[in-house]
């Protein structure tokens, strides 16, 4: 059975004007992590495909694998339920998808990209962990799904994510226009006026999951483990964080800075990929005459995706290696490379 919160949730979403007719083209969801959303979106997605024949369903996250990951976990659900006979699964980097063969029904999972949904149509489209996407890369993707809903009754959009950081501006904007009226928003986090992220009782207040599917103590736990308070009150108060937060100083990294050219001579590249797989960066590094390596930033990425093809061409531009770690976070970017 759903929760509370995602029973309201998925009538919001499915309410329509009592001829089947969808009230509500876009819909955005914001809850702290652990709140069951990925079951919500699942049981969202499995249900549009039963609305009518040959639906199209598409998924995507902050990259084309994390899409492809989360979609396989509704695969399991699916394939260990007793409606498992009616599905069938597909896994596979060209194809994930789960297909329901008598309405000619499927979801399928891309990545997060301009093109990955053209010559095609849509019913359903679900952009998971939406605080992860640049304004330019979220703008984008919508341009890309208003097309495809073009000729499709009913077309639907649900944005869905944990609130972001200071860069998660495309997503906060449609936080604020729903908050605004604008637009249909189901928002469960803390207030404004909850600022110890050691206020464990009002933290667990705000969060919809809490004495149902997970115990309180989940957040102390979490508390104790996570990197900064700051990304605690994000992650389980749903509460936007105002400003970075640097792992190294700003001040040593000013020392470090310099505006001078690289040096001349052969360069190396290198690359490198956040934890989260939000952030991934190419540099060109040389020594310079008093034997200083000096490096510098050639472009940054808000996903890894399309980073080994990119140094693929600068290494032949300019008869250079390339040097990634194979252990990490970079290690498929590695893998990919050497492949």
């Amino acid at each position: 059975p759903l929760l509370p919160w995602q029973q309201l949730a998925a009538d919001l979403i499915g309410e329509h004007d009592g001829r089947g007719n969808l009230l509500h083209p876009l819909v955005v969801v914001t809850v702290p992590r652990q709140s069951g959303k990925t079951a919500l979106i699942g049981a969202v997605m499995l249900h549009r495909m039963m609305m009518r024949k040959q639906a199209r369903v598409w998924y995507t996250a902050q990259t084309g694998l994390k899409a492809r990951d989360q979609l396989k976990e509704l695969m399991e659900f699916v394939e260990l339920s007793k409606a498992a006979p009616l599905f069938k699964t597909r896994r596979g980097n060209d194809l994930t998808s789960i297909e329901l063969p008598q309405f000619r029904s499927r979801t399928v999972a891309h990545p997060p990209t301009a093109d990955s949904l053209h010559s095609n149509q849509s019913d359903l489209n679900v952009i998971d962990e939406g605080w992860y996407f640049a304004p330019e890369l979220g703008s984008a993707l919508m341009g890309a799904i208003v097309p495809t809903q073009a000729t499709r009754p009913n077309a639907q959009t649900i944005i869905v994510s944990t609130a972001g950081t200071a860069r998660s501006t495309w997503f906060h904007s449609y936080v604020d226009r729903g908050r605004a009226g604008e637009i249909p928003l189901i928002d469960y986090g803390v207030g404004a006026d909850v600022t110890d992220p050691t206020d464990f009782e009002a933290i667990a207040a705000a969060h919809p999951a809490i004495g149902l599917t997970q115990k309180f103590s989940i957040l102390p736990a979490a508390y104790s483990t996570m990197d900064s308070p700051g990304e605690f009150m994000r992650a389980y108060g749903n509460k936007q964080t105002v400003a970075y937060e640097r792992l190294i100083a700003l001040e040593l990294i000013e020392l470090a800075t310099v505006t001078t050219d690289l040096p001349p001579g052969r360069p190396v590249f290198g690359a490198a990929v956040s934890f989260e797989r939000d952030d991934a960066v190419i540099v060109a590094c040389a020594v310079d005459a008093a034997g200083v390596p000096v490096c510098e930033v050639v472009e940054q990425w808000p996903h890894p995706e399309g980073v080994p093809e990119r140094l693929a061409l600068l290494a032949d531009r300019h008869d250079a290696h390339v040097v990634i770690a194979q252990d990490g976070p970079s290690a498929s970017v590695a893998d990919a490379a050497e492949r």
